[in-house]
């Protein structure tokens, strides 16, 4: 008898062309895309292809010693140093041990990484800390420090040499167009109107009055004075010169000047006349209004001072360049979590009384800024707030050439709009600009976008970590304050400890995500991937400009030293290590796809062959592994010799097959292409 015979199942391929998309550790496989990886460990997607992450590299010995120190940094917010993006600036406060004292160095860390220190000053006490700003203070010194202590320093960017500068603070004039009172049984009055607001970094002040016929005694704003002080009087005689009087501290008047007078000072009062060369109490000279301006000292209230004094992050905004036209906004007292300060136009020593306001929720530090599309973005633990420049002019005053608001407007009125009432940031250093919209960790596991949608919504803020959340979550609170964000490359890289994750930053995700109303899947368009760092390095910041990167690290020396150095992320796939320039350590990468659904309906295929588009470099060594349906299987094929460039042709022939997957583990210079996989079913 003749049995027919059986067709043999057809040849059938299931080709994935681009590994694009990063890994997917949320959801389950058959949710997956076919872009999407089950692991991207040390690759990322670049030029088309996945391929091995570029290498951290020490390109210099110079290397800090931290052993027997505890050593804090403070950067620069502004991406600046003298008007060229060459790298960021830093204040490091180094506690001694033995000698329960700190010292305070600054210095510039490049992005092509280069660790300069520029000069510092030790003795202080162990409890002190420091905010750096830059600024173009002088023709030669572009640095400012304020200490906790109230203490200012600006340094010289030539030598490096410290400089106080407290007693350089701005001198407001408080009040314009005083005026004089008959007699001394007068009522006191000094009537004129409110000008400048006080310096909380100073007690002096000025004052300027408008002489009249009936103006015999002039009160100061202020009584009480201060003994130690010296008070200045500078007057307008008829012929449009200026006598200028001292009265020195201790003192209650000065010889007669030139012009025929001397002011006598009352100090408890706080008012002071002067006397003709009779001894007769006379009018001064009526000429132009504001024709005298004394300066005097009232001391300041010491909790405002110190409020200022202990802030611990600033940024200009409010203008078209810093130290021009901008102001210097400062936050993050201890005393005072939830207040912003911002100083005078181009003023940074100029903190007027008025200028600040509490944001949000008291309890709740600010603890970060972020400027986008123009609008300065505040962060609170918990909460987002944006802050605009005003629309149109307020009324304007000068006096002397300087340009200050009028009455009231002393206080600058900034708009305050809340952006999010739950969502914030503990994470601060891991804030970053990526092309116009601010991405960051929130410390509690979650990394968002502030995405701007049209002139209708506004700013929203979007989750776009999701599909790395397992990972995420892992990170406790004290990783998560050390960790750091950066641009480089086309992405976001975050970093915590050993590992770096990066995001590929992809224009037509964060577009069609800002259109959509549904997380889950539009998020599955951000491609994450996985980066860890080679052994015994623990990054302490990481930097970016977009073309270059540079990591701050820790990590052990020959001589089991632990060291802080710069860590360049350079073009070359190898890490290398400090203090051997010429050595290279080769990256391990790991690649596992999802496994893929060959057949439907609960039937069987067989696996016959698997195509790798793959290019490697000499020495690198690259061996194979499958998924099938739920385990895994190493392959025969190892990859030693190199370069290869071309299609990998593997034989895995497996039977009784439902789904697969490949997983390749590469040490050194690996690039994938594209997998198909073929299969009879």
């Amino acid at each position: 008898m003749q049995y027919p015979t059986l067709k043999s199942g057809s040849v059938k391929r299931l080709y994935v062309k681009a590994l694009s998309d990063g890994c997917n550790r949320r959801d389950r496989e058959t949710q997956v895309a076919d872009s999407h990886l089950s692991l991207a460990e040390n690759v990322w997607y670049q030029d088309g292809v996945l391929c091995t992450r570029p290498g951290f590299r020490s390109v210099s010995e110079q290397k800090q010693d931290v052993t027997d120190v505890v050593t804090d940094w403070k950067f620069c917010a502004e991406d600046t140093v003298s008007g060229t993006a060459q790298g960021r600036r830093f204040l490091r406060r180094v506690y001694h041990t033995a000698e329960n004292t700190v010292s305070f160095q600054t210095g510039l860390l490049t992005y092509d990484g280069r660790l300069v220190f520029e000069g510092g000053m030790e003795g202080f006490s162990a409890g002190t800390t420091g905010m750096l700003m830059e600024y173009p203070y002088t023709d030669t010194e572009n640095v400012i420090i304020f200490l906790s202590t109230g203490a200012i320093y600006a340094q010289n960017s030539t030598t490096g040499a410290w400089r106080r500068v407290d007693d350089e603070a701005y001198v407001p004039c408080i009040r314009v167009d005083m005026r004089g009172v008959l007699n001394l049984e007068s009522t006191p009055s000094y009537g004129g109107r409110a000008y400048e607001g006080r310096n909380m970094l100073t007690g002096n002040y000025r004052v300027k009055y408008t002489i009249s016929s009936d103006s015999f005694i002039f009160y100061l704003p202020f009584g009480s004075m201060d003994e130690s002080h010296a008070v200045t009087i500078d007057l307008v005689n008829y012929d449009g010169s200026v006598a200028h009087y001292v009265i020195g501290p201790n003192e209650t008047e000065t010889p007669l000047a030139a012009n025929g007078l001397r002011p006598v000072l009352d100090r408890q009062r706080g008012r002071f006349y002067f006397e003709g060369s009779t001894g007769c109490i006379v009018t001064p000279p009526l000429t132009v209004p504001n024709s005298m301006t004394v300066s005097a000292y009232k001391e300041w209230s010491a909790a405002e001072k110190q409020r200022i004094s202990t802030m611990q992050f600033s940024t200009w905004f409010g203008g078209t360049q810093a130290g021009g036209t901008s102001r210097q906004f400062i936050s993050g007292s201890p005393l005072s979590p939830s207040r912003i300060y911002w100083s005078g136009q181009g003023q940074p020593l100029y903190f007027p009384e008025t200028q600040y306001i509490t944001v949000g929720d008291i309890n709740q530090a600010v603890t970060a800024f972020g400027k986008q599309d123009g609008v300065l973005m505040i962060f609170k633990e918990r909460e987002i707030y944006s802050l605009s420049k005003p629309e149109g002019l307020v009324s304007m005053d000068t006096v002397d050439g300087h340009l200050v608001q009028e009455e009231t407007a002393t206080c600058e009125y900034f708009p305050l709009t809340q952006i999010h009432g739950q969502i914030g940031c503990m994470a601060p250093q891991t804030l970053a600009l990526c092309g116009n919209r601010l991405l960051w960790a929130d410390g509690l596991g979650s990394v968002y976008a502030l995405l701007h949608g049209s002139a209708y919504n506004g700013f929203s803020v979007r989750k776009v970590s999701g599909l790395i959340s397992p990972q995420l979550a892992d990170m406790n609170a004290a990783d998560w304050k050390k960790a750091s964000g950066a641009l480089y490359e086309g992405y976001y890289l975050l970093h915590s400890g050993t590992a770096v994750y990066a995001l590929r930053l992809d224009e037509n995700a964060f577009s069609s995500y800002a259109r959509s109303g549904d997380d889950g899947t539009a998020q599955q368009k951000f491609g994450w991937f996985i980066w860890k760092l080679k052994d015994g390095t623990v990054v302490t910041r990481l930097f970016g400009n977009g073309r270059q990167a540079v990591a701050l690290a820790r990590t052990t020396d020959v001589g089991s030293d632990e060291v802080e150095l710069p860590e360049v992320l350079a073009d070359g796939m190898a890490d290398r290590g400090h203090g051997a320039i010429g050595r290279e350590i080769p990256i391990s990468a790991r690649i596992v796809t999802k496994a893929y659904a060959l057949v439907e309906n609960g039937r069987f295929c067989r696996l016959i062959r698997v195509h790798v588009g793959l290019q490697t470099a000499a020495d690198t060594v690259v061996r194979f592994g499958y998924r099938f349906d739920g385990r895994e299987a190493g392959d025969a094929v190892i990859l030693r010799e190199g370069p290869f460039d071309g299609v990998c042709r593997l034989t895995p022939n497996c039977i009784r097959v439902h789904r697969a997957g490949l997983c390749l583990e590469a040490v050194g210079n690996v690039a994938v292409d594209s997998v198909c996989f073929i299969y009879r079913s």
